[in-house]
């Protein structure tokens, strides 16, 4: 993988609105993912494979170093985005999955089955979910409790650097 330079963070109110906007375009389009992940192997395995796919892809989605996604998952590449870690280093699978195990927690849960547990399990994944989107839109950089753990955040890609 070729080192690129890391994006810049946005410059002003404006730049993180559109940020923000970009970064739920994506999470939509990551989601659409899922929903394939879950169809296929939902419909022609099991519903407990689809939910273990879709939780895989989410955990791991922005740490692939090569091909196509290049550290990052597939909506953000659509909306020309990238994880950045504050510290320098690549995107890599274990840094991927510190940030997105709060994100993947529905999914690992769907994949229990029915039943109290299951729903009780769906409760939490949800409440940490919402929590997760509070905080990016709440903090200054957008940076949610799994970018805090793994010392990321999200930039765009087109901003002019400064």
């Amino acid at each position: 993988m070729s080192a690129l330079p890391d994006p810049p963070r946005p410059a002003n109110e404006d730049a993180r609105k559109t940020l923000l906007g970009k970064r739920f375009a994506a999470a939509l389009v990551d989601g659409l993912v899922c929903a394939v992940i879950i169809g296929t192997l939902g419909f022609w395995v099991h519903h407990a494979l689809g939910s273990l796919g879709s939780a895989l892809y989410i955990l791991f989605k922005d740490g692939f170093s090569s091909g196509l996604m290049n550290g990052r998952s597939f909506g953000k590449m659509v909306f020309h985005l990238r994880p950045v870690r504050l510290s320098g280093g690549p995107m890599d699978l274990k840094a991927s999955a510190l940030r997105n195990w709060t994100l993947a927690l529905p999914s690992f849960f769907s994949a229990i089955g029915a039943g109290t547990v299951f729903w009780l399990f769906s409760l939490i994944g949800a409440v940490v979910v919402i929590g997760e989107i509070v905080l990016v839109v709440t903090q200054a950089h957008g940076r949610r409790f799994g970018d805090q753990l793994a010392d990321t955040e999200i930039r765009s890609e087109l901003e002019k650097r400064g």
